[in-house]
């Protein structure tokens, strides 16, 4: 969910202790109280385990549990005042602290910097990067280069083409960055460094390249910039003509290439050379510039835009081909403004992949959604368009994109020496077919260079208008689907007649729509040609197109133009029109497609903030959510000093919160500068029906106190929660506010809450001993979920220690390393709240609140490498029942270590045809599930003996399966282990696997052996399943060696336990066993080194 208190959230840190080694403590006995195809590529962020993100203020965000929304906020130093409005609507959590808001709705500083989901995903946890990757804009050179200097940041790369510069700021030294960057007038805009993702025998006869190539167009002599992954200059397809430059910091070009880089270059400009000529590519003679700017699955964008500005400035391409995208946010983001800007100054054309989102409508990826990009889709060998590519129209201004296709469906081209991908049977060595919008965009830059080749002379315009205007429409598609039609290079290099503009977007009109609406627009002919044409014109599509004339005459070498005028009654039902104008000479035929939008029912909305004195608000943070995710184009933060905000909105359902500060300070948002305390008013509206003019108020007079308290001795807060949970149509949205203390925090609520189910207060806190929080002998972790109206009324809690249940925490791991712990309340539905975060003492008891049925799920990190990053090693407990008044003690981290599942979340899934595990090695001997990442592991997945996944690291899965019933085999190996323990690893399972009846998703009747603590000789033993019970066997065998697997002897196994005779001055113990469940499961397992005798 959106925020949850997190202990500490003060700046407090609660009891970082070092720990003894493993063995140090007293062993203790499992406590079972607890309740009981296609290769699928694990991405950066997908890592099991809580992932902590240090946002460029300096706060940092941890999230864990299944879904990666449950947060818990540190904030940064000298800012333990500052509150955090959080979000998580469509999936997407958003921390965005109190000063940066109305920076980011002013434009200066880029959202997605508090896009947590955002940046998990792009691989920016401080395990995987210790710094904040910026993109800096000059107003002053010299002033901005100052304060990047005294912000103790590094200028990494200058990027002249967004007149700034890529910026590294060390995580501990970002809120020194922050305050230094956002107070420099100087600094124009700040960015996040984001990250884009990369979107042969018969596609290039299919676009007429062979007449190109007989006319002695070969690309000989031209060069193409290929901005990607780094193409295999070893490929006999390519040997001798790539020139290849690294743009990616921190990671060198692939020994033998990229598979996607190699792909598309060869799809330009591979001679074919190891096929004897059959996958030749478009232009097989021109050169390549292999401008690396992606690595193994990300292309920062500071890498992009110095590869764009290499090919484009430097080298001097004329075209340049860029297989890669993001999504498109509204305005202009740094990759699609220097699109622009380097077309316009340099005349290259960009060629750029549309993206991989269909079938869905208005999904093109940026940078192809730039204005001077030639925006790519891909259609199959029958010219329909493929079911993946994106559909226009653009987002914001619903312009017609893409505006080309080409094959794109099962491209056969080069494979690179260094990509272990596996290809189909019978694919000709050296060679791999592909597929994506990634795969027709090098068919047109192709096109483009040859035409280029032909017309030395010609810019970007040029060479754009006239393949679209020599494109082959398909018929039965539409503009929004094909822009102008799929290329045909050989028309193209004959043909002498364009249209300027090369497409007709009439943009949107405006609603309310109580007139009929006319739009004239002009469209220029070229004649290119000797002669003088008379042009037949028609249009196809949409009636509301008319043409001013029916015929035409261009004189040679000259221009002529018609208007052509979209007229919509006001009764028109529709909101888009689209069509396709024709001018015939002949046998030639110049395509233009036409768009026009009438803007949905929109309407004015005013929000005016009042705050707890009476006054129009100063300081305050305004959102507003589509709930489903179906708008597009709301704006983001909102701020306006006068404290009256006025939007338009579409017709539709809209859920609304506003943060009022009444504390003080210099307003719009600016922490107080005294210091005093938030005195923050959280006021939501659930649901606001947008089919009229709207005006609301936001009255911090209004909101009502709320507080909790426990009976702990000088209990003091250190972090709390307050949130609320709805359904507006089935789609979950949360929205809440994160602070250190209860001190000055109220709510309020707008409307009735009519439309919503589900609506819910939700209100958590942290608790330790005043004073310093890392000798409290206690932590007291509170959840309360209360119906919204009496959360209303006013909420002040008080907890007697009757309601809470008490646990010991015991910890085990390497000598030295702190630990941490995240706690997660669960409710008797199985509904989920966010977590509680503390560093933990081993020997601190922990009081959980178990009033309204709660369980609670734990998580702990260790801290094994010193950085306070506190995932290095994780172990998870699912959701436990804690009576009231119960003492238990729970033991983290001791040995043996072995395969243990996560029943908390979802590690082995089958779903439809799609088959997911995520191993977990380094379980402990209590039963919670581990993962260590300092560890090398690869696992397979076969389907018999069929292998469909082989990947590096712990998860596994593929897709594309067979309903009917079969054997699947997980195969995994480690290297590495914990403290000297689990050096090595290996784990065979078996089981059988279908696909599940109707939606439902099931857990495979995947098995694993599980080992106590050894006592006397006797080493518990049992089998369990994925979901942490115990199973019934066929067999159950157990050995151990003492010489770290050179020899097993039998431990004979009784009762639960297996019998180990040890030599006298045995070091480490090894475990291997073999189990058969009753339903014919099967686990063989070995681990050396599993455990130290006592």
């Amino acid at each position: 969910m959106a925020a949850v208190a997190a202990l500490a959230v003060g700046g407090a840190v609660l009891g970082q202790v070092y720990l003894a080694g493993p063995e140090a403590d007293a062993a203790q006995e499992p406590d079972r109280s607890a309740d009981a195809g296609t290769a699928v590529v694990p991405v950066a962020g997908t890592r099991p385990g809580p992932r902590t993100v240090t946002l460029v203020t300096g706060d940092r965000v941890t999230v864990a549990g299944p879904d990666a929304t449950r947060p818990s906020i540190e904030p940064g130093p000298g800012r333990a005042k500052v509150s955090f409005a959080t979000s998580v609507v469509g999936g997407h959590l958003r921390v965005v602290p109190s000063d940066a808001a109305r920076l980011i709705q002013s434009g200066r500083v880029d959202e997605r910097l508090f896009d947590v989901t955002e940046l998990i995903r792009a691989g920016y946890t401080d395990a995987e990067r210790r710094t904040v990757p910026l993109i800096v804009r000059y107003k002053d050179e010299d002033d901005a280069r100052e304060a990047i200097d005294r912000g103790g940041a590094k200028i990494t790369r200058r990027l002249p083409v967004v007149r700034g510069a890529a910026v590294s700021a060390p995580k501990p030294r970002t809120q020194k960055t922050w305050s230094e960057l956002t107070a420099e007038p100087g600094v124009q805009k700040i960015w996040l460094d984001g990250v884009r993702r990369r979107t042969l025998d018969a596609s290039v006869p299919q676009i007429g390249a062979p007449a190109a190539w007989a006319a002695g167009l070969t690309g000989k002599g031209m060069t193409v910039a290929v901005i990607d992954g780094a193409a295999d200059t070893t490929h006999p397809d390519l040997a001798g003509r790539v020139t290849l430059r690294n743009f990616v910091e921190g990671t060198d070009a692939p020994v033998g290439g990229d598979v996607h880089g190699t792909h598309v270059a060869s799809t330009i400009a591979g001679s074919g050379a190891a096929s004897g000529g059959k996958f030749k590519g478009v232009a097989p003679e021109a050169t390549v510039l292999s401008a690396m700017a992606c690595g193994e699955v990300n292309c920062p964008e500071s890498a992009l835009l110095a590869a764009m500005q290499w090919a484009a400035v430097e080298q001097k391409a004329r075209v340049i081909n860029m297989s890669v995208g993001g999504l498109d946010r509204p305005g202009l983001d740094p990759v699609e403004e220097s699109v622009n800007r380097l077309t316009a100054e340099t005349g290259a054309l960009f060629v750029v992949a549309a993206g991989n989102n269909g079938p869905v409508a208005g999904e093109i990826d940026s940078p192809g959604s730039a204005d001077a990009a030639l925006t790519v889709g891909a259609v199959d060998k029958e010219d329909a368009i493929a079911d993946f590519s994106s559909r226009g129209p653009r987002n914001g201004d619903r312009a017609i994109k893409p505006d080309i296709t080409a094959p794109g469906v099962d491209i056969v081209a080069a494979k690179a020496a260094g990509s272990d991908r596996e290809v189909p049977p019978g694919t000709p060595d050296g060679y791999i077919p592909l597929r994506g919008t990634s795969m027709a965009t090098p068919h047109v830059s192709g096109a483009a260079l040859l035409l280029a080749q032909a017309h030395p002379g010609w810019r970007a315009d040029r060479l754009k208008r006239t393949l679209m205007a020599t494109a082959r429409p398909n018929d039965d598609l539409g503009p929004f689907e094909q822009g102008a039609g799929r290329v045909d290079v050989a028309a193209a290099l004959s043909g002498t007649l364009t249209a300027e503009p090369p497409s007709v977007s009439y943009g949107q009109l405006r609603w309310p729509h109580d007139e009929d609406a006319s739009i004239a627009k002009k469209v220029t002919y070229h004649n290119d040609g000797p002669q003088a044409v008379e042009l037949t014109l028609a249009l196809a599509g949409s009636d509301v197109f008319t043409l001013g004339a029916g015929r035409l005459d261009v004189p040679a070498g000259g221009t002529a133009e018609v208007t052509v005028t979209a007229k919509l009654p006001r009764t028109a039902e529709n909101t888009t029109y689209t069509g396709r104008l024709t001018a015939t000479a002949g046998d030639r035929t110049v395509v233009t497609p036409l768009a026009v939008d009438k803007e949905p029912e929109r309407y004015t909305v005013t929000v005016r903030h009042i705050d707890a004195a009476g006054k129009a608000a100063k300081k305050y943070r305004f959102r507003v959510f589509d709930p489903k995710g179906e708008v597009t184009d709301l704006p983001s933060t909102l701020y306006d000093p006068s404290g009256t905000l006025t939007m338009r909105l579409p017709k539709g359902r809209f859920t609304m919160a506003s943060y009022v500060d009444s504390s003080g300070g210099d307003g719009g948002g600016d922490p107080d500068p005294s210091g005093r305390g938030a005195d923050q008013a959280v006021i939501f509206h659930p649901l606001v029906d947008v089919d009229r003019d709207v005006d609301l108020t936001f009255d911090a007079r209004r909101a009502k106190p709320v507080a909790q308290r426990v009976p702990g001795e000088s209990a003091v807060a250190r972090g709390v929660n307050l949130s609320l949970e709805m359904k507006v149509d089935g789609a979950p949205v949360e929205l809440g506010v994160v602070q250190e203390t209860f001190e000055g925090l109220a709510v309020d609520m707008l409307g009735s809450g009519a439309g919503v189910t589900d609506l819910t207060g939700v209100v958590t806190s942290g608790w330790t001993r005043s004073g310093d929080a890392e000798s409290s002998p206690y932590a007291y972790f509170v959840a309360d979920r209360v119906p919204a109206e009496k959360l209303l009324a006013g909420y002040d809690r008080k907890y007697a220690e009757s309601e809470f249940a008490t646990e010991t925490q015991e910890i085990h791991g390497p000598a030295g390393t702190a630990a941490r712990q995240w706690l997660f309340p669960t409710g008797p539905a199985g509904e989920s709240f966010g977590a509680s975060r503390s560093n933990l003492r081993s020997g601190r008891v922990n009081h959980y609140s178990v009033a309204g049925g709660f369980r609670w799920s734990s998580q702990l990190g260790l801290d094994t490498d010193g950085t306070g990053t506190f995932g290095g090693l994780s172990f998870f407990q699912g959701p436990r029942a804690y009576p009231a008044g119960k003492r238990t003690r729970q033991v983290w981290g001791q040995a043996p270590y072995g395969q243990v599942f996560n029943p908390a979340s979802q590690w082995v899934t089958r779903a439809s045809d799609t088959l997911s595990l995520t191993m977990s090695p380094f379980g402990d001997a209590a039963g919670h599930a581990g993962i260590y990442e300092k560890t090398t592991a690869r696992t397979k997945l076969f389907r018999d003996d069929t292998l469909l996944d082989d990947a590096e690291g712990l998860t596994t899965g593929a897709d594309g399966l067979p309903d009917a019933a079969a054997t699947y085999r997980v195969e995994q190996t480690t290297e590495g282990g914990i403290d000297g323990l689990s050096t090595r690893t290996a784990t065979k399972l078996t089981f059988r696997s279908s696909r599940p009846s109707g939606a439902d998703q099931a857990v495979p009747p995947v098995i694993a052996v599980h080992f106590g603590v050894p006592k006397a000789g006797k080493l518990p033993v049992d089998v369990r399943d994925a979901t942490g019970e115990p199973v019934r066997t066929r067999r159950l065998a157990v050995e151990y060696s003492a010489d770290d697997g050179k020899t097993w002897k039998t431990a004979p196994v009784t009762g639960g336990s297996a019998t180990v005779k040890l030599p006298a001055g045995t070091a480490f113990v090894s475990l291997r066993a073999h189990a058969t469940s009753a339903a014919g499961s099967t686990a063989e397992q070995t681990v050396i080194r599993a455990y130290r005798p006592a």
